[in-house]
């Protein structure tokens, strides 16, 4: 879901990061480690997000070098979370309102 707006209306971010694209820690551990820290566990026991988003074709559409009109950020969601990456790298991690059904979502979009 790409969209425009910068912070859900009525509520703040749990967490909040930054990541640089062209250092050697990829958007994944940034973003996994930002989870870990609102569940208040180990990275590497929360659910692997690569099961989630495809984090090679996120980190390229941020490095995209043409002119895109206005600001870009991607949102997805994890368990209880919602992930923002903005095109500015800063990241907000948000506590969502019920859990994220990704087959509900996957079933109306393929109109199974």
């Amino acid at each position: 879901m790409m969209t425009a707006s910068r912070q859900p209306t009525g509520c703040a971010p749990a967490y909040e990061t930054e990541y640089e694209a062209g250092t050697e820690q990829s958007l994944a551990v940034t973003i996994s480690e930002a989870l870990a820290t609102v569940e208040g566990t180990d990275p590497w026991e929360i659910e692997p997000l690569y099961d989630v988003i495809d984090f090679d074709a996120v980190e390229r559409l941020f490095q995209r070098d043409d002119d895109i009109a206005g600001p870009m950020t991607l949102t997805f969601g994890i368990d209880e979370w919602n992930v923002h990456i903005h095109g500015d790298g800063s990241i907000e991690v948000y506590e969502a309102v019920r859990p994220a059904d990704l087959s509900a979502t996957v079933g109306n979009v393929v109109g199974d």
